[in-house]
């Protein structure tokens, strides 16, 4: 690490200490407004039946069991996490694929082993959709955390901007939060408007071309982490790269192109690649460092914002 680069880390980690105390105060705000003591929801490509889903406690994006509260997707991809404390409750969601276990309900096959996806606290609903939202809530924690006065939101605000901005940037109607949408319920539901299950099929499409890119994309950028210690930096990395008002412009315009209906798109054997879209940027090493040492500030300041009050230290944080 250069002595810039050592630098810039180092007045990062004084800052997040320094307003420790504000931050904490803003992360006392929203015990109220997460789910308490229990966590429950969906997890979808086509619905994952069998995947791991956990409480990221030690936020490195990842499952730890012990500690963190763990539990496993029903045959419906259902999951609930119960006898959590309220702490637990506004930790940021994992949910993990589990090799030749974890069943994509759509295809009835295996769902891709190594993907996983995120979700902040309060989310009913885990997807492509909810990891990029968690990543942008990284992201604003970080932007806040370098400009002068910090600014670091409390986590319900974080999440409520970056969903309602989604929401915007793909054009959707505002009471979709993408954190809390089952775009399957909603293209099968016969009693919904025809403009909603349309809707709701596009999403499902555009999910499902996220969650390719993720797949496909992600050796390619752990490839370019250097030195291997930063791999975990790779996945959210690559997240940041995707594009999904792109995703869904090329989606709507191979519909338009081809014309076809609702009844097309709900039919099973419609396969979401053949769609063309554009590639994301694979991160490079220099942009895979910088989130790297960006991930310490990362898991203190959501640390901190669950726990208001515990000192944030130039140490690890939340990360082993």
């Amino acid at each position: 690490m250069t002595e810039s680069n050592k630098d810039a880390v180092m007045r990062n980690l004084i800052a997040v200490a320094i307003l420790a105390p504000l931050v904490a105060l803003a992360g006392c705000s929203d015990s109220t407004n997460f789910l308490g003591k229990k966590s429950k929801g969906i997890v979808y490509d086509g619905y994952l039946a069998g995947a791991k889903v956990c409480v990221d406690q030690i936020v490195n994006r990842q499952c730890d069991d012990p500690p963190e509260p763990a539990t496993f997707t029903d045959a419906d991809g259902g999951f609930r996490l119960t006898a959590l404390t309220p702490e637990q409750a506004r930790y940021p969601l994992v949910a993990e694929v589990v090799p030749g276990t974890t069943i994509d309900l759509d295809t009835g096959l295996p769902a891709p082993a190594g993907l996983k996806y995120l979700a902040p606290a309060g989310s009913n609903s885990i997807s492509a959709f909810s990891t990029i939202v968690q990543i942008r809530i990284e992201q604003e924690i970080v932007a806040g955390l370098n400009v002068v006065p910090i600014v670091v939101p409390d986590l319900v605000t974080l999440k409520k901007t970056v969903t309602e901005a989604l929401t915007t940037e793909l054009g959707l109607p505002a009471n979709i939060d993408l954190t809390d949408y089952d775009p399957i319920k909603v293209k099968n539901k016969g009693s919904a408007s025809a403009a909603a299950r349309e809707t709701a099929a596009k999403l499902h499409i555009v999910n499902q071309i996220l969650t390719a890119q993720i797949v496909e994309f992600l050796p390619l950028a752990v490839a370019n982490a250097n030195p291997p210690s930063q791999e975990s930096a790779a996945y959210p990395a690559l997240i940041a790269k995707l594009d999904p008002a792109q995703v869904l412009a090329e989606v709507e315009a191979y519909i338009a192109a081809n014309t076809l209906t609702l009844a097309d798109l709900l039919d099973p054997a419609f396969d979401p690649a053949i769609i063309p879209v554009t590639d994301p940027a694979v991160p490079t090493q220099a942009e895979i460092f910088i989130q790297f040492e960006n991930d310490v500030n990362i898991a203190q300041s959501i640390d901190n914002l669950v726990n208001g009050g515990q000192a944030v230290t130039g140490g690890t944080g939340g990360t082993p």
